[in-house]
């Protein structure tokens, strides 16, 4: 059975999943498709930022954080 995940509605009421480090919410103003990719512009309605985990650093081959 998979695990259920917790989701907040922003703004425009698109869902964001909680704990997530970031999410953009907008309103979509054009859509440009070329070929099998479309380009989607739009004017952002609101930013949600959680903690980040710290950085995974990799130096002469040995991992580490900041």
């Amino acid at each position: 059975m998979p695990a259920v995940a917790a989701w907040s509605a922003l703004a425009t009421g698109a869902l964001a999943l909680e704990g997530a480090l970031a999410a953009v919410d907008c309103t979509v103003e054009n859509t440009i498709i070329r070929h099998s990719h479309a380009l989607i512009l739009g004017s952002r309605r609101h930013v949600m930022s959680g903690e980040p985990d710290p950085a995974l650093i990799c130096h002469n081959g040995a991992y580490g954080s900041p």
